[in-house]
């Protein structure tokens, strides 16, 4: 929760007159970015050529993001990733037996 407070005596964009009191507004901004669940762990792992999925607890902006900045180890050859809502989802030829880091 953030509190926002303006004034007083903050001047009008219409003429000279300025605000009286002080304006206070409450509003919230989402929590600090964290991964909340991914779709293969060492203790479920997942078939080879299965996508890996992970998820985080706020929308992602897919404009901001580029996937080329996105790295896996060991690499997956001919891999594609796509960023939506709050996932980020990689898509390739995984093998079995392989720890995958992104």
């Amino acid at each position: 929760m953030i509190g926002i407070e303006i004034g007083p005596e903050v001047p009008s964009a219409e003429g000279p007159k300025v605000s009286d009191g002080v304006a206070r507004f409450a509003a919230r901004t989402y929590a600090p970015l964290r991964v909340e669940d991914q779709s293969c762990e060492r203790s479920d792992p997942c078939d080879p050529d299965r996508s890996l999925s992970v998820w985080f607890n706020n929308a992602l902006d897919p404009e901001s993001i580029d996937v080329a900045d996105i790295g896996i180890s060991p690499e997956i050859p001919g891999s594609r990733i796509s960023v939506r809502w709050n996932e980020i989802d990689i898509q390739g030829a995984t093998k079995g037996n392989t720890v995958y880091e992104v």
